[in-house]
Formats: C-alpha cells, structure tokens, sequence
C-alpha cells in the first residue's frame, strides 16, 4: 500500500491536520486526520448537540461546529433518525452516553458500544461505562433511576447489544427537545423545578400524559413506568426530590460520548469485530494511546471509486495501530462521516472530506473541538 499527504497544516494549537491518500489492493482510499495532543486541545473538546437538543430536526456538522464556533469537528454518536415527528417514537437523539461537563447528559441504554472518555485534565480515553442514578423524594424510600433523557421503549436502539431493559423511572430535562414529543404509551409525568446542584421541587403532576411537552430552562420532569407508575403518581406539588446519577467505573469525567464497536483495546484488536461484518464504507473512527496524551479522529471516504472505497473494522484497527494508538472506537459511518476544519486564512470551518451522500448529511452530534464558553 503506497500513501500520499496531500495536506499538513495546524489548526490550532495542539491540533494538526493532514490528509493523506491511499492506494491499496482493493483501490484508492483517502483519510482526513486531525492528531491531538490532549495536554494542549484536550480541554478544547466539546461534544455538540445539533441545534443544542437531544431530538430535534438534527443539523449538520458544520453547522453545528460554525454555531459553537469550533475550529474542528467530526459526527458523533449514532441516532435513531433525524426529524421532528419520526418514528418509530424516540428517533433523532444519540444512541449511545452523553455527559457533559460532568453532568449526565443521557444515560441508561445498557450496551457493550465504546466510550470516548475525557478527562478533567484534557487526557482521553476510550473503554466502557455505565450509567447509574437514585430519586429520593421526600417521605418516600429512594428509588432507582432508570435513565436520563430516553422516552422510548425497549428496543435495538444500541449498535452493539440490542437487549435493551425495560425502564422504570426516567428523568428527562430541558435538553430533550424544543417540541411536544409522543410517549411509547400513557404514564404519570411529574413536573419540577430545580432548586439546586440535585434538588428540584415538584410544581404538577400529570397523572396520564401520551406526550411529553417541551420544558423551559431549569424545569425537569420525572416519568413513571412499570412499578414506578405509582411512585411518580403519588408524588404531589411542593414536594422535595433529590436526584443523583453518574456513570461507572469513572464517574470523574469532563465529558465522554458513546459510539459504536471498541475497535482495539490495550493494542489488540477487539475480538468482538471479527463477528460482526461491516462491509467497506466511509467510516469515523477515534484512537487514544495508552496515557491518554495523544488521540488521532479520523474520516476515511467511502462509497466513492475515485476517492475512497471504504474501510471495514479490520483495516481501522490496523490503521489505528499503525498510528501508535492503544484504543480505538468506531462512531457513525456511511453519509454521516463528515470532518470539518478551520484552514488557514479563514475564520469558519469547511468540510475537508467527500460526504458519501454527495452533501452533508444532518446527523444528531459533533465530536468538536471549540474555545471553551464564557464563565
């Protein structure tokens, strides 16, 4: 296999850019890079919800990258579709953990899917997580938090274990979505008001909703389904909760997102890929070393002879250890792989590689590296 760089440059400190072609047995491919160093852009990465929503009508990575004013940016994690009213109820959010900030974000599909972790200091890490949460009420014993921000039912929703347990008690936030969205069936919704770090007051109690209306800034709402119906029926208005959650076994994360199939770990290829068949397409793929100093995000191009076959698990892992990276992860694939990049002499970035659908396509979250926000 022969190789050429076609672009080299750096984008901001601790982030470089190059692409490079490929000529290989099966044809040409091409793989845009950006190659980080954790202890300089670590704290620059920000994972970025399209239109700032869990479900909304999605957005695509540039857009999301200019809105936030990113640098660099590729697409995240899986989604369920893009759209206001899709169905089945539920698509248009990520599939997989989101915490922000050290805040969960959504949480509560279990699955055996990778985790890009970051860390306080900027250092990352790819492994598994999962998510854990208790509702105290007052006057009532505490109850086990089923999810974050996940309304619909059981089912393979996951990229990687479509065993997905039936739910009890989810906490849903102002994150979810700017619109009314339908419930997989009727349940009791409380309403509440947050108080503090993780005190909320209950203000309505809504015995029998098919739809969860959207919640303003600082308002949350618990639903109750299964033997949690009546727990969340008898709460009452005025009524103090107090919810904690994280995830396990790191539950001092800056921010990490989930995504596909663990790639490598430790160095070794996931045995785990060699079961499951990916036919070559355009793939977005995150390796990590082994302190967790240096990470690469890569787009390879597919679907296009004169561009770019496609890569299937087996040559982004190979790819990966070639780089000198310990752990990889796979992120959404085909027309969603896009990476964006603020060349040289410009101000906003440009989509550097060549979508598969012939344009962007809108997708659920960016993978961006963006100034942090104002305190």
């Amino acid at each position: 296999m022969s190789e050429q760089v076609t672009a080299d440059f750096q984008v901001a400190p601790g982030i470089t850019f190059v692409q490079t072609r490929y000529r290989t047995a099966k044809g040409p491919e091409r793989a845009s890079v950006l190659y980080v160093d954790t202890q300089v852009a670590g704290r620059d990465f920000t994972p970025a919800l399209a239109n700032g929503f869990l479900s909304s009508d999605g957005e695509a990575v540039s857009g999301i990258a200019r809105r936030i004013h990113a640098f660099a940016g590729t697409n995240g994690d899986y989604y369920n579709g893009v759209g206001r009213f899709p169905l089945p109820l539920g698509q248009g959010q990520p599939t997989h953990l989101l915490v922000e900030r050290g805040a969960v974000v959504l949480g509560g599909l279990p699955d055996d899917c990778g985790v890009l972790e970051v860390a306080t200091d900027g250092r990352m890490a790819i492994g598994r997580e999962q998510f854990w949460g208790t509702v105290q009420a007052a006057g009532a014993p505490p109850q086990r938090l089923s999810a974050v921000n996940v309304l619909v039912g059981p089912g393979p929703l996951s990229q990687c274990d479509t065993a997905v347990q039936h739910r009890e008690l989810v906490f849903m936030t102002d994150r979810w979505s700017p619109y009314p969205s339908p419930m997989a069936g009727p349940a009791p919704v409380a309403e509440m008001r947050q108080t503090g770090p993780y005190g909320y007051v209950v203000t309505a109690v809504l015995r029998r909703r098919l739809e969860l209306p959207p919640l303003p800034a600082g308002y949350s709402a618990l639903v109750g389904e299964g033997s949690a119906r009546s727990f969340v029926r008898h709460l009452h208005r005025g009524q103090l909760v107090a919810i904690h959650d994280g995830v396990r076994p790191d539950n001092r994360l800056e921010s990490a997102v989930g995504g596909g199939f663990i790639l490598l770990q430790g160095g070794v290829v996931n045995p785990e890929i060699a079961r499951s068949s990916l036919p070559g397409e355009a793939a977005t793929v995150v390796g990590t070393s082994t302190d967790g100093t240096e990470a690469v995000f890569a787009v390879f191009d597919g679907g296009q002879p004169h561009i770019g076959i496609g890569v299937g698990y087996a040559m982004m892992a190979g790819w990966l250890q070639t780089q000198g990276m310990a752990d990889g992860e796979f992120f959404d694939n085909g027309g969603s792989s896009t990476m964006v990049v603020r060349t040289p002499g410009r101000r906003g970035v440009t989509v550097e590689n060549s979508p598969s659908d012939g344009q962007e396509r809108l997708v659920a979250e960016c993978l961006c590296f963006a100034p942090p926000p104002p305190p």
